[in-house]
């Protein structure tokens, strides 16, 4: 379940040990610094202490379930205090970090963890004097995975108000079954760091870098063997390799050349050439250095033996390979793991470009710290106590549901005490019945009961208490009639339907076509629907003994009707007399000059529901001119007309609509030649005479013989008084002229001059 291998914290474990015994002669530590030892004395969960197997060291653990709080409180030891100096808690510093990421400072630490998964919680402290512990104490939390419940049940729908049992063996009316998963958790592993591309662009001694960071390896982890870095990789297309230095940079600043110059035009990969923009890279190939290569021996050896032409007689390219570095991976022999790693790459000669598309360094995985994991297991499991459910034994529980869709629920606990639930349904679906009952007529013997079914599992099965089986039982008389349903899973429905006698209850069709404009042509016709031949027709204001009449006119009708065997109905029937037709239009024009008097007709006529207009006679003065639904006519002479339509609908309904049309001349003006304004009341005013205009549009002027207005009128009755208009003034006699200006009813603008002579 638990692996425990980490050496990291191996490592730590032991060195808080160690501190008790590193004491210098003069009692205290170097840089008169007394030792200081962390510890946690309470936390708000129990601690699980487990030896380590191989070094049988004590690892605490906090186990943990999500969204749950951990407060720790800490303090400390001081194992050479009064040495040189005195140290106490309340002088103590504590730094609380979750996985090397600061998260308090003070003495008490809380934090709530969400996420499931395993965390390192380090506690360092320092004393007055800013001393701090050599190494952290550190403990583990494990916070509990997730647990997937995945509960179905077979069968997943039962009978309502059916007891049954809930359980994970055969024996249960209902199995349960949990397909239960918890997945395992384990730290991540150290993985390969490499960069991110890198164009190199034409450059005359220009100096080109790329790092990477390596920080999965402990923190005073050094390289021990030259061997330990298994290979220097890189992936890159450059023309002319011998334009090119490559050295690598270790975190302590150590540098070794990885390639010198050399090869003269040797290419790395398929470069792309005479290109200086980086929207066209080549191709590039995997290039390595290590003190165990493939290729036993330098990159300017394999320029002479390891390359091949990839552009035919052009260019050679240096094969994918890994060689021995110009330098020594000894060289890094001390140089932490962890930290900055320098890739450089020195441009000496302006004649090309190209790129790196990536590099890194290849660790020994034995040095990484190895992984620590937990795997979750599951210690209990129940259903939930709930409302719903009649009993809840040991392994399984009793229900007698309702019918719909019941949720049940099933909990597992874990070891680590984290308690997970999930819901599973069971549907109770019951069986609806619908009876539908046809009545019988006066003892007809001819009732029946149809049932509609929903709801429960088809297919169903249905018997009458009269042995009969079927959704539909037929030619009953009156009575309750019983069935039970079952349907599928064996669910009973039991119910009865009722059939009754109606005495009076004779039902007939009936087909009514009323009366059109009095004309008496209404019908009335039955028709029997139950009941038995032959019938007798008793009409309250007719004789006739027939189901039907003719020739009738509005009003209301009743007949009763008696079957052969005494069954009577009676109806209450009403002839509607329908509407009469509607003559009516309107025309374009109602007054029209006779030199253009076409004047268009819209016939604007209705006819009643059920009823069509079959027949329009256009005439203007009694005599015809069409018999168009829409129609014109063009007045050529003056008068007054009368247009009338008459219209007939397919009843033979008739109505007609008259309208008058005036033809006129176009307009008609007159003007008098002299006038005397001398209050003689003779020929006092100059007023011309005007007709058939539209009046808002007249306008009268008068004017001197020096062309100045001495008048203006808008009215067409208002004539001049022989004044001047601004000072009321009797105009002098002599000669004057007009203008008058109007519209004719054609809508057209006309303008009449002359002169006239004021008298005395």
């Amino acid at each position: 379940m638990l692996a425990i291998t980490n050496y990291r914290y191996r490592k730590l474990l032991k060195t808080h040990l160690a501190l008790l015994l590193t004491v210098t002669v003069n009692g205290y530590g170097q840089n008169n610094c007394q030792s200081i030892l962390p510890l946690i004395t309470n936390s708000s969960v129990n601690e699980t202490v487990i030896l380590e197997p191989i070094t049988n060291d004590e690892i605490t653990y906090y186990d943990l379930c999500q969204g749950e709080t951990l407060t720790l409180k800490a303090s400390a030891e001081f194992p050479q205090n009064n040495n040189s100096y005195s140290q106490t808690i309340s002088s103590t510093r504590f730094l609380w970090s979750i996985d090397d990421v600061e998260k308090n400072t003070s003495q008490n630490f809380s934090h709530k963890f969400t996420d499931p998964g395993g965390y390192v919680i380090s506690l360092q402290a320092k004393d007055a004097k800013n001393c701090e512990s050599e190494q952290p104490t550190t403990v583990f939390v494990r916070v509990s995975t997730q647990v997937k419940i995945n509960p179905s049940v077979s069968p997943s729908q039962v009978c309502p108000g059916v007891r049954n049992t809930i359980g994970k063996n055969d024996n249960s009316d209902i199995t349960l079954s949990t397909n239960i998963e918890i997945e395992p958790w384990e730290s991540p592993p150290c993985e390969d760091e490499y960069s991110n591309p890198l164009y190199l662009p034409d450059g005359n001694g220009a100096l080109y870098s790329a790092d990477i960071i390596l920080s999965c390896f402990d923190e005073n982890q050094t390289i021990m063997d030259a061997n330990d870095i298994i290979s220097v990789d890189l992936n890159i297309e450059h023309s002319y390799a011998g334009d090119l230095d490559i050295f690598l940079t270790a975190p302590n600043g150590t540098q070794v050349v990885l390639f010198e110059k050399t090869g003269s035009s040797i290419w790395f990969g398929e470069a792309t050439d005479d290109d200086d923009t980086e929207t066209n890279p080549g191709i590039g190939y995997d290039y390595g250095w290590s003190m165990n290569p493939t290729y036993n021996g330098f990159m300017s050896e394999g320029f002479e033996n390891n390359t091949v032409t990839f552009i035919e007689e052009e260019a050679k390219t240096l094969k994918a390979d890994s060689y021995l570095p110009v330098g020594n991976f000894n060289d890094f022999i001390g140089s932490s793991l962890n930290g900055i790693w320098t890739l450089s790459i020195k441009d000496n000669l302006k004649r090309d470009n190209g790129w790196i598309f990536s590099w890194g360094i290849n660790i020994n995985k034995e040095l990484a710290p190895p992984s620590w994991s937990f795997q979750n297991y599951i210690v209990d499991q129940y259903f939930s106590t709930q409302s719903n459910i009649d009993q809840n034994l040991q392994h399984s529980i009793v229900i007698n549901p309702q019918e719909g869709i019941q949720n049940y629920s099933y909990e597992v606990v874990d070891n680590f005490g984290c308690n997970y639930r999930e819901d599973f349904t069971i549907n109770v679906n019951a069986i609806e019945v619908t009876e539908k009952s046809t009545d019988e007529y006066c003892d007809d013997g001819k009732g029946e009961l149809k049932l509609e079914i929903q709801g429960g599992t088809p297919d169903y099965t249905i018997e009458w208490e009269s042995g009969k089986s079927g959704k539909v039982l037929s030619n009953l008389s009156e009575g309750t009639y019983y069935y039970t349903i079952k349907d599928a899973l064996n669910c009973i429905q039991n119910g009865s339907g009722r059939v009754k006698n109606n005495e009076m209850g004779l039902h007939f069709d009936t087909e009514i076509k009323n009366d059109h404009c009095q004309q008496g042509i209404g019908e009335i016709t039955l028709s029997p629907q139950n009941g038995l031949k032959p019938y007798s027709y008793d009409w309250y204001d007719s004789n006739k003994n027939q189901n039907s009449i003719k020739n009738l006119s509005q009003g209301n009708y009743q007949v009763q009707i008696t079957d052969n065997q005494g069954c009577k109905g009676e109806l209450d029937l009403s002839i509607l007399d329908a509407p009469d037709p509607l003559a009516y239009f309107t025309p374009d024009q109602d007054t029209v000059a006779y030199q253009n008097g076409e004047v268009q007709f819209l016939n604007q006529s209705t006819s009643g529901p059920g009823t069509s207009i079959i027949s329009n006679e256009w005439s203007i003065n009694d005599n015809p001119f069409s018999e168009k639904f829409n129609s014109q006519f063009d007045f050529n002479e003056m008068g007054a007309y009368t247009v009338s339509l008459k219209i007939t609908d397919n009843y033979g309904c008739i109505d007609s609509y008259s309208k008058e049309i005036l033809a006129t001349e176009n307009y008609y003006f007159w003007s008098p030649t002299a006038f005397s304004p001398n209050g003689d009341n003779i020929n006092d005013f100059f007023n011309p005479i005007v007709d058939r205009i539209i009046e808002d549009s007249f306008q009268l002027f008068i004017y001197d013989i020096w062309g100045k207005l001495v008048f203006h009128s808008k009215q067409v009755n208002q004539g001049w008084n022989g004044k001047r208009e601004n000072n009321d003034e009797i105009i002098q006699m002599g000669t004057y002229y007009y203008k008058v200006r109007f519209q004719s009813l054609l809508n057209k603008w006309h303008e009449k001059t002359g002169t006239l002579v004021v008298l005395k």
